[in-house]
Formats: C-alpha cells, structure tokens, sequence
C-alpha cells in the first residue's frame, strides 16, 4: 500500500466518522422535533374539536330555547294542550314544524308522564310514552345526553338537550337534537387527516400504538330503560402527513451527508496526489540513480520537511558518489600492485633458467 493509499484511507475515517455522527446526531434531534411536532399537533386537532363539540352543543341549547319561546307564544297549540286535544293537526305537526325550522332531527312535545304529545321525526310516535325523558332519568337530558331513537326505517344514536315548558300551569317537556352520524362528524372534524367515531370503547380498548395521537371526550348517553351508561367520542388523529415529511427530511439529509461524503472523499483523493507527488517523484529518482551516470539530482526547491529529505538524499548520493570513486581508485591501486608483483616473480623465475644455459655454454667453450 502507497503513501498515497494510506493518506486516503486515513481522510475516509477521518471525514465519513464525523459526518456519520453528525448525521445520527441532527436525525435524532429532527425526530425529536418531529416528535414534539406531532404531539403539539394533535393536542391542537383534540383542542378544535372540543371547540367545535361544544359549538353544536350550544347551538342546540339556544335552537331549544328559541322554540322554547315560540310554543309559549303559540296560542293555537296552547289551547290543544290546555283542552287535551292530543290529536290535533295542529298539535301533532308542531313539533315537525319547529324541528324543520331548527334544524332538528329528533324534537318531542311530552307531558310530565313521558305521554309523547307531538314528535317531530315520526308523526305517528304520538301517544307513546318516553319515560327516559321525564323524572329522575330525565335530569340527564337537561345538560345534554345521548340516546337511541327510532326513526321510521331505522335506530340512531341522538344528541338530545331537554327543557321543563309550563303552559298555563300544565308542566311538559320539551326535548330535541341532532343525530351523531357522519355528517354530524364531518362538521365536528377539525380537517381531513382526523377521524371521529362515537363508541363504548375506551383508549384502553384501542390500539395501543395509536394512543398517543387519540382521544377519548366521553359522553353520557341514556338507555330506553332509562339507565345512564358511558360512551365515548373517538378522535384520532392520523399523523402520517408528519410521517412522510420526517421521511423526506431524513432522505434529504442521506442525500447530503453522502454527497458531501463523496466530495469529501475526491477532495482528500486529490490532495492525497498533491502531497505524495514530491515523494513519488523522490522515489522516482532514487530507483533511477546508477553510479555510472551520478548526474540524478535529489535537490528541490521546498522548504518543508520534503525539501529536508530531498537534501539529505542529494548529501548522500554525494557521498556515494565520492567513497565509490576512492574504492575504485583504491583497487586500481592494489590492482597495480599485484600485478607488479607478478611481473617480478615472473622474471625472477625466467632469469635461473637463462643462468645455467648461459653457465653451461661457457663450461662448454
């Protein structure tokens, strides 16, 4: 592995380890916010829809009223009632009349027994009694209650508000309300990513994942027998439009993380090449120098620790240089000598032989 290799691998801990504790820091920060975000949200959504529950919840009270005031001003009614003339055109379409004029759907005229005296969604339900609106179980209604009613074709659960009316001494019961159906909940829904159902169930019966963004309003609802139970509207609010968004912002921040990661890591490539150019180019030279062509220069024109190096090397390429010539002078030297040497043994031992030829030749003559 180069210098090069190294210097990279080092800038890619050195960059990515940050950026990636950097990263697990903001997304945990984002969720959080996100988090607290959602939170406030919903607390905002169960906040408008108590507003808008007890908007209606009023509006039904000053709608009562209002008839409240127009029966006692009626004297045409107020003589069927006070002569007990329980069949009465005029008695038996009032209560229709007024709960059209209100907005009703559900309005009785009753006497102090529950002896139902006009009704206003089921013409025909005159002279039944409706004991759940009268007496002790009847209390419930004055501050508002749920119960069952039975329509002509169907039952549906009503929101009813009831009054005490005293006409000329004879005392009556005055009950009305809307319908808790889908229409009711659409208009009670704070906007479109908010459900509402109205339930026996409690948030212990819900899903325990989506508590945290539901809501239990109770309400007290009353049976036929008159006996008072506890139902529930069920708010949930869906935060998946926050969901999606955390998404998108944790992609986003992926998306940025990593490109400034790979950005990074070009850069740290490039400057890798930068500094271990010199090097390279130290290298280059040294695997080319030869004492037979010393002409391979070391110096550069640095003055960092590169420049240090590229001068000791030049130092040291001199000194090559200088001891190789003194060695080579020096077997040149020895190189002589022996070769002297052997030259004079050589004579030496050529010379005896001419000797005795020579001593012979004169013995001879």
């Amino acid at each position: 592995m180069n210098l090069r290799s190294h210097i990279v691998l080092a800038s890619f801990f050195v960059v990515l380890v940050p950026l990636a504790i950097i990263g697990t820091v903001l997304d945990r920060n984002e969720e959080a916010r996100g988090r607290a975000e959602r939170t406030e949200q919903a607390e905002r959504t169960f906040d408008a829809f108590r507003s808008n529950w007890e908007r209606e919840r009023t509006a039904v009270e000053r709608k009562l009223v209002a008839i409240e005031e127009s029966v006692r001003n009626d004297g045409e009614m107020r003589a069927a009632v006070l002569s007990g003339q329980t069949q009465s055109e005029r008695l038996l379409d009032a209560a229709g009349l007024y709960a059209r004029l209100a907005g009703f759907d559900v309005l009785y005229l009753l006497d102090d027994t529950g002896i139902v005296l006009s009704s206003g969604h089921f013409r025909n339900e005159f002279g039944t009694k409706r004991a759940r609106f009268t007496g002790v179980a009847g209390r419930a209604f004055e501050s508002g209650a749920a119960t069952e009613i039975g329509f002509a074709d169907r039952r549906e659960r009503v929101w009813i508000v009831s009054r005490p009316l005293s006409l000329s001494g004879r005392n009556l019961v005055l009950a009305g309300g809307i319908t808790l159906d889908d229409a009711l909940f659409a208009r009670l829904r704070p906007g479109p990513d908010t459900r509402v159902t109205l339930d026996a169930a409690t948030l212990s019966d819900t899903n325990r994942s989506a508590q945290a963004f539901t809501r239990a309003f109770p309400v007290p609802f009353v049976g036929e027998d008159g006996a008072r139970a506890e139902q529930s509207f069920l708010v949930s609010w869906n935060g998946s439009g926050f969901e999606t968004a955390r998404t998108a912002a944790r992609r986003n921040l992926l998306l940025t993380l990593g490109a400034t990661g790979a950005g990074l890591l070009l850069l740290s490539f490039w400057f890798a090449s930068r500094i271990s150019a010199p090097i390279r180019s130290l290298a280059t030279r040294a695997a080319s120098f030869d004492l037979d062509r010393p002409a391979v220069s070391f110096r550069m024109n640095r003055s960092d620790e590169v420049g240090r190096l590229a001068g000791l090397l030049e130092e040291m390429k001199e000194r090559i240089v200088r001891n190789a010539g003194a060695i080579r002078a020096a077997e040149r030297r020895a190189a002589i000598g022996d070769l002297a040497r052997q030259v004079n043994h050589d004579l030496k031992n050529g010379l005896a032989p001419l000797r005795n030829i020579f001593r012979h030749l004169s013995g001879m003559a």
